[in-house]
């Protein structure tokens, strides 16, 4: 980095690249202040350099927002994201797959700061995006449906999430292939609409089928099976049936691996929880919140474990 502008002089574009990747490894190393001032020397350099509407100065913008972002500075990425989502669509177009991620991940971003409104609309915008690009059974559009479906069950719109998630199992079925965990992540939230529907019955054969597969798939510590399990003790204790579950609620609370209680504390929302895919941003580093579940239906949705 010393030698960059000693090679390139103080004003060539050599060096904003440099500076972007410098922050990009920091970020992959967990050294979030370090790569946010290096981002933001980047972007200052890029659009004095390059201009606004320019890939590096996306790059170095892209590089911020997640570098704010993972050091819980949610107002000031949520404004990084914001500008680089414009960005993106001058630079590549509104339906760019690259746009969409990183819409993705400015979703999950909102849902923290509990601006649901605005994060369901742009969630829907990402949908419908996806959709149009890729397909209605492209796995990455499935996912945004099930992020989507999340917000809606956690804003207490169950009807509208039950019609979602009972279209959205039939999609995953067809498109995933036999025994893929994302079956059971979506039957286990479509089990969570039909228990805020009163619909016992019909969620308990999905719940216990999506528990012993995850369970083979996964083991009893991965998040998604600990939200079936948690789903489990909340539909017998709302049925009336403390017997069964305090024998589920037995098995969530057993012991980890490392010896510490497990508690039921995963089975919440968690936008970002999962580092997913995150944004594929024309180079700039991004291990963001891609297609993390951002309700709570149990279990957050996430990419392969």
């Amino acid at each position: 980095m010393e030698l960059a502008p000693e090679l390139f002089g103080e004003q060539h574009p050599e060096i904003v690249q440099v500076t972007i990747n410098l922050a990009g490894l920091r970020a992959s190393q967990g050294r979030y202040a370090e790569s946010e001032a290096l981002a933001t020397e980047a972007l200052a350099l890029s659009r004095r350099i390059n201009g606004d509407d320019h890939l590096d100065t996306f790059k170095a913008l892209t590089n911020l927002a997640l570098a704010l972002r993972n050091q819980d500075k949610l107002d000031a990425a949520a404004g990084a994201y914001a500008e680089a989502v414009e960005l993106a669509e001058a630079l590549f177009g509104e339906n760019h797959a690259t746009r969409l991620n990183l819409m993705n991940s400015y979703a999950g971003l909102l849902y923290r700061q509990r601006q649901l409104d605005r994060a369901e609309t742009v969630m829907r915008s990402v949908v419908d995006g996806r959709t149009e690009l890729l397909g209605s059974e492209h796995i990455d559009t499935l996912f945004s449906m099930n992020n989507r479906g999340l917000l809606l069950i956690d804003r207490g719109r169950n009807d509208q999430a039950n019609e979602l998630f009972a279209d959205l199992v039939a999609r995953v079925d067809r498109a995933a292939p036999p025994g893929h965990w994302f079956r059971w992540v979506t039957r286990n939230s479509y089990a969570r609409t039909l228990m805020n529907l009163d619909r016992r019955a019909e969620a308990e054969p999905l719940l216990l089928e999506s528990f012993e597969a995850l369970h083979r798939a996964l083991g009893d510590e991965h998040m998604h099976t600990r939200g079936v399990l948690a789903n489990l003790v909340e539909l017998y204790e709302a049925w009336n049936r403390p017997q069964e579950a305090d024998r589920w609620r037995a098995r969530l609370n057993e012991p980890s691996a490392d010896g510490d209680e497990a508690g039921a504390d995963d089975s919440g929302a968690d936008d970002s929880g999962t580092d997913d895919a995150g944004a594929h941003d024309a180079g700039a580093h991004e291990a963001g919140d891609g297609d993390a579940g951002v309700g709570n239906a149990g279990a957050p949705s996430s990419r392969p474990p």
